[in-house]
């Protein structure tokens, strides 16, 4: 665990409190959104620690900070950010806000371009929502059985919406004699709210000077098409979209979005190179996600042998039985690709050359079976489940070992189709699927491993393949969100 300081800043009749855990790297300044507090960025902050300074700040009417009745508006909180950095000494640092505290970030960059170093903003919308907006916050926040009657009931009760919302939950309530409650006031939440959507917020956005990384939650309301423009609104602006979160993308993907936000901002000298901080920052990379996107027409998917020998009893000792259970995520990925007309290659592990192009230390792995004759004599041919059976016109790759692209012509099919990444779905997750991520890695070329459409023999080897990959070779998403990435399907 890292150390903090807990201290409060006073200004304009509010005390705010806040978290810092000092050091003598580039100064990250976080804010929360309505209801958090700056607690919420811990796992975040563990991670990036090393590298920099890191100050989370609870808003006014949040966490620790004083609750004042009244003063929600776009111009207090700015102003309170405004007074909270000055008097923490920052001359330039760089603002992560989420939801409401990206707002106030870009807002407050927009107006002291001289002071912010860069910005990332996750899941906050410019556009006005208007009264619907409040209303939906006013409906829900009516619906809490509060007060709960005890901090576990509080953690069951927002667990259930998401299960990341079980303990971020937990730190925004407080024991009062009749139970647990907020530690904010219901009419200061939806004042904020009404602030947020008194208005568009574009102006703001479009003099911003500062680089920026817009960070979006799969799953959550934010339209891809509307942060897509917020990127490209800013100078040197970036869009992420991360995979398996929603609108808390922090508290959903702590890792992921802690390696996204290190590796946009740059790796200065470490200022922790202790063995924790070492540990700290290897962990959020495994987490990592890799910033490639789809292009349609440049993306091929490459289904990795989806052979009868690895899905059915005819493979004997080489069955992998989570195969077979994945075969309906493959057959929607690659009926995916054909609907829009994007290349399709299979591969297929078969006899080829008489066995004199496999590495000629196959034998000897604790994998083979006593006879590598008789082990290579099941592979006689190509034989692909009935699901994933190629069609005419798509290309069959024979390979000699795991790698897709050792001893075939994989590298020069994909050039001559134009492709410049390729998405990977099949069979073994640490052996032919992570091999020829690698390979791919090392020819330029970019890989997406669909985690939902490959698999392995033991689901532990899955999961763990999968961090490496995420940590150095791959990005790594579900079929729904390359289905997504890829768009609609072409025009029959």
């Amino acid at each position: 665990m890292i150390a903090v300081h807990r201290g409060r800043l006073a200004g304009d009749g509010v005390e705010l409190a806040y978290l810092d855990t000092g050091g003598a790297g580039a100064p990250i300044v976080f804010l929360h959104g309505a209801m958090g507090r700056g607690a919420s960025w811990l796992p975040v902050i563990e991670a990036l620690a090393p590298r920099h300074r890191c100050i989370a700040i609870d808003q006014r009417g949040h966490g620790r900070s004083d609750r004042p009745a009244t003063g929600y508006d776009r111009e207090r909180y700015v102003g309170d950010l405004a007074r909270a950095v000055d008097a923490l000494g920052l001359a330039r640092f760089a603002l992560v806000g989420h939801s409401t505290g990206a707002l106030n970030a870009w807002v407050y960059a927009a107006r002291h371009p001289d002071r912010v170093d860069a910005l990332v903003l996750e899941d906050m919308h410019a556009t006005s929502r208007g009264d619907a907006e409040v209303e939906g916050w006013r409906t829900w926040l009516a619906s809490w059985p509060v007060p709960f009657p005890s901090l576990g009931a509080v953690k069951r009760y927002f667990a259930a919406i998401r299960p990341s919302l079980g303990d971020y939950f937990i730190e925004l309530f407080e024991e009062h004699d009749d139970g647990w409650r907020p530690r904010f006031a219901i009419e200061a939440i939806l004042a904020t709210i009404a602030g947020n959507e008194a208005r568009d917020w574009w102006p703001e956005l479009a003099a911003v000077r500062c680089r920026t990384l817009v960070v979006k939650g799969r799953a959550s309301d934010l339209a891809l098409a509307e942060a897509a423009r917020m990127a490209a609104t800013v100078p040197a602006g970036e869009l992420l979209v991360i995979d398996g979160a929603s609108h808390t993308v922090h508290v959903d993907r702590p890792g992921a979005y802690a390696a996204a936000v290190g590796g946009f901002l740059g790796a200065p000298a470490i200022a922790d190179d202790s063995d924790a901080g070492l540990e700290a920052r290897a962990r959020a990379e495994y987490d990592g996600e890799a910033r490639i996107a789809l292009d349609p027409a440049a993306t091929a998917l490459v289904l990795i042998d989806m052979q009868e020998e690895f899905v059915s009893a005819r493979g004997g000792p080489f069955r992998v039985p989570e195969a077979a259970r994945r075969v309906p995520a493959m057959a929607r990925l690659l009926a995916a690709f054909r609907a829009r007309g994007l290349p399709v290659i299979h591969t297929a592990f078969a006899r080829t050359h008489e066995l004199l192009d496999r590495p000629a230390l196959g034998a000897r792995m604790p994998n083979r079976g006593p006879d590598a004759a008789d082990d290579a004599s099941r592979f006689e041919a190509a034989r692909f489940v009935d699901e994933l059976a190629p069609l005419p016109g798509e290309v069959v790759v024979l390979k000699p070992s795991y790698g897709a692209f050792y001893d075939t012509p994989l590298e020069t099919i994909l050039k001559r189709l134009g492709v410049g990444t390729v998405v990977l779905a099949g069979t073994l997750t640490d052996c032919c699927v992570g091999t020829t991520a690698r390979q791919a890695y090392e020819r330029g070329l970019g890989a997406v491993v669909a985690a939902d459409a490959t698999a392995t023999s033991l689901p532990e080897l899955h999961e763990a393949e999968l961090r490496i990959l995420r940590r150095a070779f791959a990005r790594v998403a579900t079929v729904d969100a390359i289905v997504d990435e890829l768009g609609p399907p072409r025009a029959s």
